[in-house]
């Protein structure tokens, strides 16, 4: 599977055609939505309850530690400590264009202080990218759904199910591990999303947190646009179809970004807690 995923992404990584499609998306993204963001109300985007930003923030940071547990446990290794602090330190280099700032900074600090070969690094991150992508699609299900409660019990069933289904299929343990790891981040996720809509949008809906999730998957497969920019606000604004109040739309996408932007600083400034194991 995983040698399969990497001649796809050698056929088509240097593909002209993909290459134009992705740049057009990312004119038309930030066209469609800078004509948004000439509506945005400015002074509005400070009026949002401290405690929401600090208890959204923290869970986004969680979201992205588990995240890098989960690399690290892809591993094996007896180094988990720092490779997540080789995963948090990597945090930064997403908001380089064409994707490839994480791997290549993910490398160069493996290499340097570890025996991990280029393959395993290489191998593991392309799993990491699919097991992301997994979890985002099963966790965007919460679309269907009308309360949080609900989908919760219907998400940790998934899991469950998930896992006793690759414990009987005898899959590595460090995998099933690495994949309850991913799952729960895009909970975090989904859950730090949610508390910003309901403070914006005053509606105790996962609607607005679920279109956002979908967003974000579409955003992550456009890799000129740095962590999804412009393309996952163009596209959750767009999904929203009809809209009776455009500034508080606005001012949720844009709240949203400045945290996780935030929260990204903050994962790469952590990194420098973690020392390397002996």
């Amino acid at each position: 599977m995983l040698e399969y995923l990497k001649l796809i992404y050698e056929k088509y990584k240097d593909s002209n055609l993909i290459r134009f499609s992705n740049y057009l998306l990312l004119f038309i993204s930030f066209y469609y939505l800078w004509n948004k963001l000439k509506k945005l109300e400015y002074e509005s985007l400070f009026n949002l309850d401290i405690e929401i930003i600090l208890i959204s923030i923290l869970l986004f940071y969680l979201s992205f530690y588990s995240q890098s547990v989960a690399w690290a446990k892809l591993f094996d290794t007896d180094q988990e400590n720092y490779l997540i602090k080789v995963w948090l330190g990597s945090n930064l280099a997403k908001y380089i264009p064409f994707k490839v700032g994480v791997i290549l900074k993910r490398v160069n600090e493996i290499r340097l202080k570890s025996d991990i070969s280029l393959k395993t690094i290489t191998k593991n991150y392309i799993l990491e990218q699919v097991l992301i992508l997994s979890s985002a699609f099963v966790i965007s299900i919460c679309y269907f759904f009308q309360d949080l409660r609900t989908f919760t019990i219907v998400y940790l069933l998934i899991i469950l199910a998930l896992r006793t289904y690759g414990l009987r299929k005898k899959i590595e343990s460090n995998l099933i591990t690495a994949f309850v790891y991913y799952f729960l981040s895009q909970y975090c996720y989904l859950i730090s999303v949610y508390l910003i809509s309901i403070e914006i949008f005053g509606q105790f809906e996962i609607k607005y947190a679920s279109i956002y999730i979908i967003s974000t998957i579409v955003g992550m497969f456009v890799f000129t646009a740095p962590v999804g920019i412009g393309v996952r606000e163009s596209v959750f604004i767009f999904l929203l179809g009809n809209i009776n109040n455009l500034n508080v739309v606005l001012n949720f996408i844009v709240i949203t970004r400045i945290l996780i932007t935030i929260v990204d600083i903050l994962s790469f400034l952590s990194s420098f807690l973690f020392v390397k194991e002996k």
